[in-house]
């Protein structure tokens, strides 16, 4: 069912005909269209085909490339995405674009390039696709795809943040101002970009608010609050925050102790990829919390968990 609900998505996207609509240049001399498509305005750039129907068919081929790219409604397939994407890029969609750009960052589904995601990003953020300030200042940040320029990622992100309202941008700005990295250390302002970013429903930046409480760390400490936001980047499907609530669980901070509650949680944290759920899952294979000892179990995780590193 679910691979018939996909290539219904491609083929709809194929079949589609054509209507003319407007365009326009942007200061940058870019060619650019803002449209609305089922509510939802979207960006197209490079002298693409505007018609009403290529734009829809974009959007289309976008969307099926995020069902495999997420394994939303339909098995997980990068190379499927990238395939979509790719199409819906030279089709002019911006967003399409940024997602491809992604693919190389990561190497999901292509080889990874560095140079040529920071190309991309670059290009989607001056035409105003506000993801893409993110990770631009990550590149730049952390010196991929072009020179390390601390000082240009946080213009990135203060400019994402200010102008987009850009919930990862503004954890990352909240995260440099706790540790002075790339800007003198403030407390109050980390707490403040943090704050903002939870609401703009940014997983991670709830597992770092949660962190804060827990540890202290510019807010006065306090347990229930850290499990209040582990438990919403839980259910938002954050790896840290679920294996962080299940850390809570474990020890009874903040929350009435059940080691098979902890247990659970990290083994869902586990699926999402953490690496630290690995480990506990080991301990408590190996302690017999919230299971069974099983000594072989626990050994296979300790082996899984140090072929990472």
């Amino acid at each position: 069912m679910k691979k018939v609900i996909a290539l219904a998505v491609f083929m709809l996207a194929i079949c589609l005909s054509f209507h003319p609509c407007k365009a326009q240049n942007d200061k940058n001399g870019h060619y650019i269209l803002s449209k609305k498509i089922d509510g939802v305005e979207h960006i197209f750039s490079d002298g693409s085909d505007t018609s009403d129907a290529k734009c829809k068919q974009a959007v289309l081929l976008y969307n099926a490339g995020i069902c495999y790219y997420k394994g939303d409604s339909i098995e997980q397939n990068y190379k499927m995405a990238v395939r979509c994407f790719q199409v819906s890029s030279e089709m002019g969609l911006v967003a399409s674009q940024y997602a491809m750009g992604l693919c190389y960052f990561y190497g999901r589904g292509v080889r990874e390039n560095d140079s040529l995601a920071f190309r991309i990003f670059k290009k989607s953020a001056e035409l105003g696709y506000p993801a893409s300030w993110s990770l631009l200042g990550i590149a730049y940040m952390d010196g991929r795809g072009t020179k390390k320029n601390v000082a240009e990622a946080i213009r990135c992100w203060q400019k994402a943040a200010d102008v987009y309202k850009d919930g990862s941008s503004m954890l990352h700005l909240g995260q440099c101002y706790l540790r002075g990295e790339g800007v003198s250390k403030d407390l109050e302002k980390g707490i403040h970009y943090l704050k903002l970013s939870v609401r703009q429903n940014n997983a991670r930046g709830m597992y770092e608010m949660g962190m804060c409480y827990l540890q202290g760390i510019g807010v006065e400490k306090d347990k229930k609050k850290a499990v209040q936001y582990f438990n919403d980047g839980a259910e938002l499907r954050d790896a840290a925050a679920t294996n962080m609530l299940g850390e809570c669980y474990l020890r009874g901070d903040g929350v009435f102790q059940d080691k098979e509650e902890a247990f659970k949680l990290f083994n869902t944290a586990r699926e999402m990829g953490s690496n630290k759920a690995i480990y506990n899952m080991a301990q408590c294979y190996e302690k017999g919390y919230g299971v069974e000892v099983n000594s072989a179990k626990a050994a296979e995780l300790y082996a899984k968990v140090a072929g990472k590193k």
